[in-house]
């Protein structure tokens, strides 16, 4: 079962929205929690969804082709918490309680490489130019990634420490190499925009992804491999 809002952590109680609109997250991540939490027949449950744009309330490079994000983050009953990776971390930490306490296999997928690009400046879509702006390499360096990822990753460390059962699946160990994190991969688009994936990238993520949920399905009393 696939259950997403778009816009939105995976975490209870949490509240995402653009600076000035109502918030819609909390009623409907909460319902898909407690879905999972009360449904017997789920056994793993995949958290999925963006962190540094939540932690900083921004995309990153935004500009004229990228979209612009100004969000507010907030932890519901407690509107003291102003410091959004304070509220990200506390979401994490309620939701992995609530999941482990009713008995579910837990995966927290790591958020990809945002690009800060468009995928489509890599391709050349127009059948004369007098110059090359064609985008090479189509990625973004791994330096910028991990600098942009930085507090975002902390705070994710910080809860997994505390969840040993709970499997990291990290994405940008696949997209990333020491130097770059890649856009294209073997000649194949892997995202659709500067911060999702394109359906081959989808593809190619189910690749490690699936193994990881078909061995928690097959022995959900054991701990999945990390």
């Amino acid at each position: 079962l696939n259950i997403g809002v778009s816009g939105c952590t995976s975490f209870y109680n949490v509240t995402s929205h653009p600076r000035g609109v109502r918030d819609w997250c909390s009623t409907y991540i909460n319902k898909a929690i407690e879905l999972a939490v009360n449904t017997e027949s789920v056994k793993t449950v995949v958290l999925s969804s963006r962190g540094p744009m939540y932690l900083t309330g921004n995309g990153y490079h935004e500009g004229d082709d990228l979209i612009h994000h100004d969000r507010v983050l907030e932890l519901v009953g407690h509107p003291e918490v102003t410091d959004y990776a304070a509220v990200f971390e506390a979401g994490m930490r309620n939701t992995f309680t609530m999941l482990a306490k009713a008995g579910k296999q837990v995966v927290f997928v790591l958020d990809i490489p945002e690009l800060g690009f468009s995928p489509m400046s890599c391709v050349d879509s127009r059948p004369l130019r007098l110059t090359n702006k064609v985008k090479s390499p189509c990625a973004i360096s791994r330096a910028e990634v991990d600098s942009r990822n930085k507090e975002y990753k902390e705070v994710v460390a910080r809860v997994m420490k505390d969840f040993p059962a709970v499997t990291l699946f990290d994405t940008q160990a696949k997209l990333c190499d020491a130097e770059w994190c890649w856009a294209m991969i073997d000649g194949q688009m892997m995202y659709r925009d500067d911060d999702h994936l394109s359906a081959k990238g989808s593809e190619f993520m189910a690749k490690d992804l699936m193994p990881i949920i078909n061995r928690a399905l097959a022995d959900p009393e054991s701990q999945a491999q990390r």
